[in-house]
């Protein structure tokens, strides 16, 4: 049987694998080293891995595992498209370059990209300042700003698809099918399924009404799962509802869950200066027309608070802490 290893072989020999650092439902990621004059250069190698008999496994008949297999194979060439035509966006996670081993009943994509430590592992997290949750959402806002210019839709936006680099950077990693040209613009939000970011989404995905949703539709609801990466941080990585991670239940998240989803009111956050929250809370508007209408606007807003956009600043000397942040 032929291993990862053999098969990057192939086509990438100077990279070797050193270690896992994630797995998905169809793909691994490992951390890779190469050996030059100047000495080490490491990077993330993505390996989406598609059989058709691990699909055959949850399909009632060989067509309907080889739509499937099909399907699957072009959402992740579309993806991986859509990346490399961001790569350089210092706000976006990069590819540097990809390969695709396609051997009939199984496919392998390849994806050699900039080697990033996730959000969970950001030791700026550790004691938050609401100036680092500032930063964390314009980094983004500005990743969401580059899906936008090309009319693409990210979808996937959650605390495990974050990541930073050396210098600060935050990262949005990998969208979720969403690619759209400019002339499509007012037509339906053509999807393979949207993106999950599981309690992040906005209620609208959850109810499962982005099918024949339109561009807005979908820019809005990615700054809601945004503004609610900002809320739970601030809340002591809680979701709306529940306080202190240590004493509720499963029913209780449950229950939470669904008074988010039914538009109740957000509760207020703890130790968050009125115009931070404020930003925040319309990022998570229950009502998508009441959100920001891009994440352009989003970034202005929070660059408000910080002084950035040339207005007095409502937290300025001020190091307002966060709890630890954990995944």
């Amino acid at each position: 049987m032929k291993t990862i290893e053999s098969i990057l072989e192939q086509f990438w020999p100077e990279w070797k694998l050193e270690s896992l650092l994630g797995t998905g439902i169809y793909s691994k990621v490992y951390q890779a080293v190469r050996e030059d004059a100047d000495g080490q250069a490491r990077a993330a190698i993505k390996v989406v891995q598609l059989c058709m008999d691990t699909l055959r496994c949850g399909c009632e008949s060989e067509e309907d595992a080889r739509a499937v297999f099909d399907r699957l194979g072009d959402r992740f060439r579309q993806e991986i498209r859509v990346m490399m035509s961001l790569k350089g966006q210092t706000n976006l996670v990069n590819i540097d370059d990809c390969h695709i081993v396609d051997e009939g009943d199984t496919c392998y994509f390849f994806l050699r990209m900039e080697l990033l430590t996730p959000l969970s592992g950001d030791p700026e997290m550790n004691d938050c300042s609401e100036e680092r949750l500032i930063r964390l959402g314009t980094d983004l806002c500005r990743g969401l700003e580059a899906f936008e210019n090309g009319h693409i839709v990210h979808q996937n936006v959650k605390p495990g698809n974050i990541y930073v680099d050396r210098q600060g950077n935050y990262k949005l990693g990998s969208c979720s099918i969403m690619a759209r040209s400019s002339d499509m613009a007012s037509e339906p939000l053509i999807t393979l399924g949207y993106g999950n970011p599981g309690r992040f989404a906005a209620p609208e995905v959850i109810r499962g009404q982005m099918c024949n949703a339109g561009f807005e539709e979908g820019l809005r609801a990615d700054i809601y799962s945004l503004g609610m990466i900002l809320y739970w941080i601030a809340n002591r990585q809680c979701p709306p509802f529940l306080y202190d991670r240590q004493s509720f239940s499963v029913n209780d998240r449950c229950e939470a869950e669904l008074r988010r989803l039914s538009g109740e009111s957000l509760p207020e956050l703890k130790g968050i200066s009125p115009g931070l929250q404020s930003v925040i809370f319309r990022a998570c508007a229950f009502e998508s027309a009441q959100r920001y209408g891009s994440a352009g606007e989003f970034r202005e807003a929070l660059e408000r608070l910080s002084g950035a956009g040339g207005e007095r600043n409502p937290i300025q000397g001020k190091k307002r802490r966060l709890p630890w942040l954990r995944l």
